[in-house]
């Protein structure tokens, strides 16, 4: 990216449109995050939103927001298959979200910070708000976290003081956002991602050290490992021999992810759903993506399919026949272009 691309600017709002196409103009422009629905009992012809957006140096991703109450789902299927893998950390200037978080619900208020992670479900129900929120991509903030996998649906309350200083940073960068320059942009990121990280991770100076670093970094390795051949005999044996490590260790770094062997069929999951609505395979049959999957047997595959995303590989396939934002769980609109906030997130912030 040029010097003249540091800072980019754009701008989405309701104001001038007729009362009955706002509510689905918002939901072409935020339906790349979320599917949204009115709140119960609030007229769509009383909708009204704005979302002033700034991308920095390609790399992070400023939004200020203010809009009515509704609610905010991304489905575990649609966290698969849209292959958006972000952090989306956000502060209330006004207004709640009641969070769901597995079984819990938290409550985000004014001064609050909330850590979405967009590869994971999230259900969530707005008052009126006016938010700010950072989008992040994974490999840049994950490699400072203590915990980068258990981030989705936190909740980190104003009275804790690293929150409240990433919270004054995110408001600062949004009043000083109009006078913000391309030499700016190259100074702000790590800045910003530092105090992020140290914030989530509980400690202004935290970074991961010792045990948490060598764990944090076998854990990318294997990621990378896994990735690549996610169409083959994936065996711990070799995972250790890549790694130079022992099962034991391997066991330890995949704790949080259920053991390497859930961490791998997850991933098959995750890669199988994105394959079954791209265009791109649309002429394979479903048995070959899930034989290019990893997956040795349809009817486990058919299974373990249904069992983690709550549809069938058909179904799955037929939304693939639809334009993204016709979808189901993709973001209902109106229009098939996508504007410059869409193509921010699906394309610079990589």
């Amino acid at each position: 990216m040029s010097s003249i691309d540091s800072i980019r600017r754009s701008q989405f709002s309701t104001a001038d449109l007729p009362p009955e196409q706002r509510f689905s103009a918002w939901r072409d422009t935020i339906g790349t995050l979320y599917d949204v629905q009115p709140h119960a009992g609030q007229s769509s012809s009383a909708f009204e939103a704005t979302l002033d957006n700034l991308l920095i140096n390609g790399q992070l991703m400023l939004t200020h927001c203010t809009t009515r109450a509704q609610r905010f789902t991304r489905s575990a299927f649609r966290a698969a298959a849209d292959g958006l893998d972000h952090y989306l950390l956000q502060i209330h200037i006004s207004g709640e979200q009641q969070v769901k978080r597995g079984k819990q619900h938290a409550t985000i208020k004014p001064g609050g910070l909330l850590v979405i992670d967009l590869a994971e479900k999230h259900e969530a129900l707005s008052t009126d708000f006016n938010n700010i929120s950072l989008i992040i991509p994974r490999p840049l903030l994950a490699p400072l976290l203590d915990q980068p996998d258990g981030q989705q649906g936190r909740v980190l309350p104003a009275d804790n003081p690293l929150v409240a200083l990433a919270v004054n940073h995110l408001t600062t960068l949004v009043r000083v956002a109009d006078a913000l320059d391309e030499a700016d942009a190259q100074t702000l990121v790590l800045p910003t991602l530092q105090l992020m990280a140290g914030s989530l991770n509980g400690s202004p100076d935290s970074v991961p050290a010792g045990d948490r670093a060598v764990y944090g970094s076998l854990l990318l390795q294997a990621r990378l490992y896994i990735t690549s051949r996610l169409h083959e005999s994936i065996s711990v044996d070799k995972l250790c021999g890549h790694l130079n490590c022992s099962p034991a260790t391997l066991s330890r770094v995949f704790k949080r992810h259920n053991g390497v062997r859930a961490y791998i069929q997850e991933q098959r999951l995750r890669m199988a759903a994105r394959r079954l609505v791209s265009q791109r395979d649309a002429h394979l049959r479903i048995s070959d993506i899930a034989c290019e999957c990893g997956f040795s047997s349809d009817a486990h595959f058919s299974r373990a399919f249904r069992q983690r995303f709550g549809l069938s590989p058909s179904d799955a396939r037929n939304l693939g026949a639809v334009p993204p934002t016709k979808r189901p769980g993709f973001g209902q609109g109106t229009t098939s272009e996508p504007r410059e906030y869409e193509r921010w997130v699906m394309e610079s912030l990589t």
